[in-house]
């Protein structure tokens, strides 16, 4: 019952709270994205990512999370869509592994906001930044969730490709493994508030056609956050 109120106030978050008016159909990414957390438009759950990201709803994801960076040993985290941050300290407290963390977010709002509120984390750093063409320093783990579900399809595979190529040993994704096919929209505007859309996409299909993950682990409504290898893994 829970889970299914959850998941509502997701839905109803990304589709009826302040919908895009008429005329914002030039929007930037980065506009968009900065007037969700301006404005409050996911609401203030989850440092202003919305509900699914709350502490309270992903909290057995996190402890999962922390098991896999302390059997692989993982030292350095690059997310490239850190949002809000209301959930990476805890999960980066229950590893025993000493992590360092750097988040990057296309909205410089939530940039400034997780930089004020974390400053006293010296292994915690943020820097705003496109995951469509940021480049970061070689990691251990490569992370983007969500974010390319409320993307175009050209777009969240350009970040998917990027994410297979960049120097990481492992890289993770929210991944709908139900979901029966990836439906083409990138006939419509990539810049007409695409930030409050949402698609279930199952990276093992066309055009993402990923393999099997290495590990799974369990996340909201139905996705996973996926695991793979990375371009620099070795077993």
């Amino acid at each position: 019952m829970a889970n299914a109120i959850l998941k509502r106030l997701v839905r109803k978050s990304l589709t009826t709270l302040q919908p895009l008016k008429a005329g914002d159909a030039n929007e930037s990414y980065s506009h968009s994205f900065n007037r969700i957390y301006d404005n409050e438009m996911w609401t203030s759950a989850g440092g202003g990512s919305g509900p699914g990201s709350e502490l309270s709803a992903v909290l057995p994801m996190c402890v999962k999370l922390a098991r896999f960076i302390d059997r692989e040993n993982i030292r350095s985290i690059v997310d490239l869509s850190c949002g809000g941050m209301a959930w990476w300290p805890t999960a980066l407290a229950f590893a025993q592994t000493d992590v360092r963390f750097h988040g990057v977010d296309i909205s410089s709002t939530a940039i400034n906001r997780n930089k004020a509120a974390l400053r006293s984390f010296d292994n915690i750093s943020f820097e705003v930044g496109d995951a469509t063409s940021f480049a970061p320093d070689a990691c251990d783990l490569l992370v983007c969730r969500e974010t390319i579900n409320h993307l175009r399809r050209d777009d969240a595979q350009l970040i998917v490709q990027r994410m297979q190529n960049l120097p990481s040993r492992y890289f993770a994704l929210s991944h709908f493994a139900h979901a029966p096919e990836n439906p083409d929209d990138t006939k419509r505007a990539r810049k007409t508030g695409s930030a409050f859309r949402y698609t279930d996409w199952n990276l093992s299909l066309p055009p993402f056609n990923l393999p099997d993950p290495l590990v799974e682990i369990e996340d909201l409504h139905g996705r996973v956050f996926a695991i793979y290898q990375g371009a620099t893994y070795t077993s």
